[in-house]
């Protein structure tokens, strides 16, 4: 793909439709309870860049991919699982990892097919171990002025997946609460409940994931606009950056340290 964006523009749909195609891919694998492990460019088959057919590109290179229930006892491995620019920092730092460990690498393929070029600048990583060491100490990539994502924001394109904050199962049934408000609603004059906090996608089955998030059918989606954008990179800023001081003083300007979660105590 980069080479052929030398000569011949690749267009916005291709683009989407390569990394749709990847996506999807990943995901079958991870439904199947498989970890690729070495998600990179060079595994990336693109069969067509017609806009019109049905698949544009193909993962592949098996070859690390390992069985989630097989790694269950052994979670922890030596670092060489995968390669360097594209390992997620867990991996780098031989902790624990699952399936997210593919989501990140994934990422660094997306921004790639976006730029269209090496997303790490030969000039501030000139070999393997100084991104090895950048993303090791939890540090990430800035997204450049010029990539593509822009203009898919402006366009209205990107939207964010609304996952619910709770499922309150009573008796046999079970019901998902998006904020405290319906929580409450659905708790009211009820005695006899059990109420589990999402607090991310990771923590949800398939079954629950599609049922919640992505089933087009019942799906809550949000539109980001580029105010959104500034913002959300202000806040990611100060949370993940370098400035630990502003991050201190945003805790200590927001945070409410006597809050206790309102639904301790209710239910059974």
């Amino acid at each position: 793909l980069i080479q052929k964006s030398e000569s011949t523009k690749i267009s916005m749909k291709i683009r989407i439709k390569i990394s749709l195609d990847i996506s999807k891919a990943i995901q079958y694998l991870h439904s199947n309870g498989i970890l690729h492990r070495d998600i990179k460019p060079a595994n990336i088959l693109i069969i067509s860049l017609d806009e019109n057919v049905n698949v544009n590109a193909k993962l592949t290179d098996f070859g690390s991919a390992r069985n989630v229930n097989m790694l269950m006892t052994n979670l922890t491995f030596t670092k060489g699982i995968g390669t360097p620019a594209y390992m997620a920092p867990e991996i780098l730092n031989r902790q624990k990892y699952k399936k997210s460990s593919d989501v990140f690498s994934f990422a660094i393929c997306m921004l790639e097919i976006w730029l269209g070029k090496d997303p790490y600048d030969p000039f501030k990583f000139p070999d393997s171990e100084s991104i090895l060491k950048f993303i090791g100490a939890g540090k990430r990539l800035p997204i450049p002025d010029d990539c593509l994502m822009k203009p898919l924001i402006e366009k209205g394109h990107l939207y964010i997946a609304y996952p619910p904050l709770y499922k309150v199962t009573v008796g046999n049934k079970e019901r998902y609460a998006w904020s405290d408000e319906e929580l409450r609603e659905y708790t009211k004059g009820k005695t006899n409940y059990k109420i589990q906090r999402y607090k991310g996608l990771g923590e949800m089955n398939p079954e629950q994931l599609w049922e919640t998030t992505m089933n087009p059918k019942n799906r809550m989606l949000v539109k980001v606009t580029i105010d959104d954008a500034i913002e959300a990179e202000n806040i990611i800023s100060t949370w993940m950056g370098d400035n630990v001081e502003a991050r201190k003083n945003y805790i200590t300007e927001h945070a409410d340290f006597n809050k206790i979660d309102e639904f301790i105590g209710l239910g059974e």
